[in-house]
Parts: structure tokens; C-alpha cells; sequence
């Protein structure tokens, strides 16, 4: 391990805080930006299994809020920041999927979940985006073990604060593909007039072209519908 750690590895010095390897399976899908060049040298990757509730929100905060690494309770930072939520239901955040893209639109970051089943195999990757969707974002990783319910974040030993992240210029096939396959381009004609359309006929167009319906209100924070003008908005930059 090198001398100068990043933020998030210096948590695997906590008693409640220890790193696992990376399942063949994820690593595999991972390295695939690696393979085709003898120059590139993928980084070593772990997992960071921690204990506790909130386990998805912590994966997040060891990253977005390195600053965090010097507070002697994470638990207790999280669970004021839970408080904080106008969230109708917050006592599975872990598993709230809409929950998830609400965090990924809060702070401006995509997330991957990999879902590994009672068998640790590789059963599912799951892509949520931030508003607008685009996959250049940096994303972050992280490992739902199924078989013991733990949320652990992919942590590297770069030396830099953003040690859980894929990024495009590094992992362009990676990221690109979970993004196609959340967002299947669907051939469709759009419209020539969409003023003259109904708000749901607007929904379902912007559905279809991978598009969301919904963005994070400035004022208030909560989930709501996107207006009319917003739809109308978003469809057009996709006829560019």
C-alpha cells in the first residue's frame, strides 16, 4: 500500500471498517477498458464492508465527503443527515431505489449498484443517474451483497479523494454500456408539434427516449413532476 493514502482508504484504520476483495465476476466486468492496452494498469480494488444502518448513504459519504474521515462517528453524521430528508419513508433508505436516484441528483453523480445473490455471484448492475442523464459523470461503485445484506463501496489506492469512482476517460466500455442498458435508444418518431400534446402523452415520449419525468425541486428538495415546458424541453435536445 502506498505511504500517502486517499481519504476513503484511511477508513479501513476504524474497528468497524474492514476491506474485502472484489468478486471475480465484477472485476472482470471492471477491467474491460484494461484488456486491449498493455499500457493501462487497472488499480486495485477493494470493497469497504462497514456495519450499521444507512449503509448505501454511507458508501456515498466516505467519497463526496472526505472531510467526514475525521468525525469519530460516522453513524451519528449520517443519521443527522437522514433527519435533514422530507423523505415519506426512511426507515429502508438502503433499498429505496428512487431514493438512490434522489442522492445521485442531489449531488450530481451517478451510481452503480452490482447486486450479488446468496451464492456471491454477480446477479445484477443496476445504473442510477443524475439529472440530466449522462454517463461522462463520475460514477460511483458500489457492492450489494445480498446473502448478508451489507452495502460496500469500491475503494482504490490512488491517492486522490475520489478513490471509488469509474470515469469515463478510464472506463468509457464500462460506463457506457450500463448506461445503454438503463436507457435503450427506442427508434421513434417524435412529434413535430409537442405543445399541442397532453402532459402524459409528454411522459411517455420522454420515457421512451430514456429520458426521466421527474427532477429535485431547488426550493424544497423533494421529487417532483417536471412541467410541461421541461418535457418539451428535454425531448427536443434529443432531436439535435
Amino acid at each position: 500500500m502506498t505511504s500517502t493514502q486517499s481519504f476513503a482508504m484511511q477508513y479501513i484504520k476504524w474497528d468497524n471498517y474492514r476491506t474485502k476483495p472484489i468478486p471475480d465476476d465484477i472485476l472482470e466486468l471492471i477491467k474491460m477498458d484494461y484488456e486491449e492496452s498493455e499500457k493501462k494498469e487497472h488499480p486495485n480494488y477493494y470493497m469497504l464492508q462497514q456495519e450499521g444502518s444507512n449503509q448505501f448513504v454511507k458508501s456515498l459519504f466516505i467519497t463526496l465527503k472526505p472531510e467526514l474521515i475525521s468525525m469519530i462517528d460516522l453513524d451519528k453524521e449520517v443519521a443527522n443527515f437522514v433527519k435533514t430528508l422530507d423523505w415519506k419513508d426512511t426507515s429502508d433508505l438502503d433499498n429505496d431505489v428512487r431514493f438512490r436516484q434522489y442522492m445521485c441528483t442531489l449531488h450530481s453523480v451517478n451510481v452503480c449498484v452490482f447486486e450479488v445473490n446468496e451464492f456471491n455471484k454477480l446477479a445484477s448492475v443496476k445504473g442510477y443517474y443524475a439529472e440530466p442523464h449522462d454517463p461522462r459523470r463520475i460514477t460511483f461503485g458500489v457492492v450489494h451483497m445480498r446473502k448478508t445484506y451489507y452495502f460496500m463501496p469500491i475503494l482504490t489506492e490512488n491517492e486522490k479523494a475520489d478513490t471509488s469512482v469509474f470515469n469515463y476517460k478510464d472506463n468509457p466500455k464500462f460506463l457506457q454500456k450500463l448506461y445503454d442498458d438503463a436507457f435503450p435508444v427506442e427508434e421513434m418518431k417524435v412529434p413535430s408539434d409537442l405543445l399541442k400534446l397532453k402532459i402524459d402523452d409528454l411522459r411517455g415520449i420522454a420515457c421512451k427516449l430514456g429520458l426521466t419525468t421527474e427532477l429535485i425541486s431547488d426550493k424544497s428538495g423533494k421529487v417532483i413532476k417536471k412541467k410541461k415546458r421541461e418535457l418539451i424541453d428535454d425531448i427536443m435536445s434529443t432531436q439535435k
